[in-house]
């Protein structure tokens, strides 16, 4: 909503509130001033730039930043804290190898001698993030996203205006006393339900990334191409041991994978047409200099007519993709979402002495739809004899001003309907009589008060609000405890996901023990954080009472932080809302188990890998330790032996230091006789490997730098093996 007087945009001031700079007289710089005046800092930048890698070998930089983008998209599929920095470094490596690409494109002669460590990137780097910075100021002044002030001490200084989303907490937010870092944590950490995670996910993901780059980020992708790009991202995604085979890399990222550029069509063929195989390659694979791309995933490399393609940044461009979908699952989705924090926050408000359904019926005063519909519906509702509270929630990612103020407007005014109706919700007394609280949830608050209503970017403020006016609720006591402490003697082995206890006891009521294994955060006399993973394989914490006894009984378990217990857990009212733990015994965890439970997400898919391995005599925790050494990834050396195990004319062997390696079955034993304790061992442990196996395949292994044994062309091992 533009400024009631004069209607001119409003802005965010440097306290965070709204206010109109025209009606205050503020001295504006011209936009298309300021426009003009960064696109020449850009072609300045870029001339720079351009002048410092000429001096350089721009393919051996380029595969250095590949490697080092795939290490921090790494990173970002594993965590959750920390993603808006991992986020900004993953895209600034995609606009400095976009440079690169382009410059080789630009039939201009590069040394290739140069090494590229001997070259100081800091600089570079620097003069690139600076020119990013300028291109996003750019696109935000075009579409009056932001303009700039001149401050009395003569500086320019750009401010957000009510057109710009609302990507953080402006710096005057005073209701919650929690720093940002906190905030964007609580936002993924408050995912109420692992089934809207890749949903919840890529709204995060395109959030950060919008929140540097105004840009669209594949600016070939429409309303009609979206979808068809999507699904054919993640056939390649969920079917990427088949398409290729990773290369050996000494960063943790690797390039991934290098596949015949027609076994890569023949692939896509199986499940796509002509056409959409052509449109994918043109925008993503087989692009010249008039067609440049920010993202090269897929690197084309014309001369061994090989395609390169970089699977953990394809992954984070394909979760971002997904919340730009038209698409009726994700559409069920966001309204689950909405419906989800409502029926969380109300299930929450069961700590409070407050009445939180109707009187008549006993229905949860949830989503309330008011009898005069235009006015819409009452999220939550709450009342006790002295305050009636009422909370909407806008669980939205990044709304601007202008598409949030409205609906907080409806917000007052359907509580102002509310308040003179309040019979609907079966409260007797009169509104003179009452006191309200009216709250609005919404993650990316633009302000902490609108009129009479509070806002609030976490559910941590709202009930750190409702403390000062409500008293809690007196939690119950356990039963069962016998029974409940001999199952947890009984148990063993790992529960990593919660097991309801009535599963294992059917005269144990439902929903109100749980056995889990947790690990230790922190604890004190009367409170206990424990991390738990959810059914998605995250890790997450949730806060325990614990009395005396348990907490001596810690003390003297010698219980650290980031130790493993296996714990039986109380429901003490109902709604999960307030947990107890009431027993718990120590448990062995080693961190490749998590760190598995972290990749592949269930305890189905570890056993199936700890299956695999048994069956074949393999050692995992050995190749764990072995891949760490050779700084490799683990989750694609076992994804090598998975698909090795699928074609059963091939036979794995370990060597001692944990490398594993697979053969045809002549090979394998040509390979065991040639060695006088018949053992396997791999290159690094024998120095006359190589020797060995061209012996064997009558083939030179010229070609051993770039890949392994193991990844060797198997019709070329096939054919060669029928000679033997």
């Amino acid at each position: 909503m533009p400024c009631n007087i004069c209607k001119s945009l409003r802005i965010f001031d440097s306290e965070g509130s709204i206010v109109c700079p025209k009606c205050l007289d503020y001295k504006f710089i011209d936009n298309d001033l300021k426009i003009s005046q960064f696109e020449k800092d850009i072609v300045r930048i870029r001339k720079s730039v351009k002048k410092k890698l000429k001096k350089l070998n721009l393919d051996k930089l380029k595969y250095s930043l590949i490697r080092e983008r795939e290490e921090i998209a790494y990173k970002i599929l594993l965590n959750i804290r920390d993603n808006h920095v991992l986020l900004e470094d993953w895209f600034m490596h995609n606009l400095f190898i976009s440079i690169i690409f382009s410059l080789e494109n630009s039939k201009i002669d590069f040394p290739k001698e140069q090494n590229v460590n001997t070259i100081n990137l800091e600089i570079l780097y620097n003069q690139i993030n600076t020119m990013c910075k300028l291109k996003h100021s750019v696109s935000l002044l075009k579409f009056k996203k932001i303009i700039y002030i001149q401050q009395e001490n003569g500086e320019e200084k750009a401010y957000k205006t009510e057109k710009a989303p609302i990507t953080a907490l402006p710096s005057g937010f005073k209701s919650d006393k929690i720093d940002i870092k906190e905030f964007e944590y609580s936002i993924f950490q408050n995912y109420l339900s692992h089934e809207l995670e890749d949903l919840i996910k890529s709204e995060l993901y395109s959030h950060y990334l919008k929140s540097y780059y105004n840009e669209r980020i594949l600016p070939f992708l429409n309303p009609n191409t979206t979808r068809q790009f999507y699904f054919m991202l993640k056939y390649i995604i969920d079917n990427f041991i088949y398409i290729g085979l990773p290369i050996p890399t000494t960063t943790k990222g690797g390039l991934n994978s290098i596949v015949e550029i027609a076994e890569f069509r023949t692939f896509l063929k199986k499940k796509f047409s002509e056409r959409e195989i052509e449109n994918f390659f043109h925008n993503m694979i087989l692009r010249d200099s008039s067609m440049p791309s920010l993202f090269n995933f897929f690197y084309y490399n014309n001369i061994s007519n090989e395609v390169i393609i970089s699977y953990n940044s394809l992954h984070i461009l394909f979760i971002s993709v997904y919340s730009h979908l038209d698409l009726p699952k994700k559409g069920e989705e966001s309204n689950i979402k909405g419906k989800s924090i409502e029926e969380l926050i109300h299930a929450e408000l069961h700590v409070y002495n407050m009445n939180l359904y109707h009187p008549r019926d006993n229905f949860p005063l949830v989503g309330v739809k008011l009898k005069d519909e235009k006015f819409g519906d009452i999220d939550i509702l709450g009342f006790n004899d002295e305050y009636v509270v009422l909370i909407e929630s806008k669980f939205w990612y990044m709304p601007t001003l202008q598409v949030l103020e409205p609906e907080i407007e409806k917000f007052f005014k359907r509580c102002r309907y509310a308040e003179d109706n309040l019979g609907q919700f079966g409260i007797l007394k009169s509104k003179d009589k009452l006191k309200f609280i009216k709250i609005l949830y919404t993650p990316f608050a633009p302000f902490s008060q609108y009129k009479d209503i509070m806002i609030f970017p976490t559910r941590f403020g709202i009930y750190t609000y409702l403390n000062k006016h409500f008293s809690m609720r007196k939690s119950k006591t356990p039963s069962h405890t016998k029974e409940i402490g001999d199952i947890l003697k009984k148990t063993s082995g790992r529960h990593p996901y919660l097991i309801d206890l009535n599963q294992l006891d059917n005269k144990l009521p439902c929903n109100k023990y749980r056995l889990q294994d947790a690990r230790i955060h922190e604890y004190n006399g009367n409170r206990i954080v424990l991390s738990i993973f959810n059914p998605k394989g995250h890790e997450h914490c949730i806060f325990c009472d614990i009395d005396n006894q348990i907490y001596e009984f810690l003390i003297a378990s010698n219980i650290q932080k980031g130790d493993f217990i296996k714990c039986i857990l109380f429901n003490q009212l109902g709604f999960w809302n307030r947990i107890k733990l009431l027993f718990f015994k120590p448990v062995e965890y080693n961190e490749l188990y998590v760190q598995l439970l972290n990749l592949y997400r269930t305890t189905e898919n570890i056993d199936v890998i700890y299956q695999v391995f048994k069956r074949n005599n393999f050692n995992l925790e050995k190749l764990a330790k072995n891949c760490i050494k050779k700084n490799q990834l683990i989750f694609q050396a076992i994804g090598h032996i998975l698909a090795a195990n699928i074609d059963m004319q091939f036979v794995g062997g370990q060597c001692d230091c944990g490398e594993i390696m697979h053969y045809l079955p002549e090979i394998y034993n040509k390979l065991v006789n040639l060695d006088p304790n018949r053992k396997i061992k791999c290159k690094y442990c024998d120095p006359s490997y190589l020797e060995k196996i061209e012996m064997i395949t009558k083939k030179k292994m010229y070609d051993f730098s770039i890949k392994r044994i193991t990844e060797l062309d198997y019709k070329e091992l096939l054919f060669n093996s029928k000679k033997i």
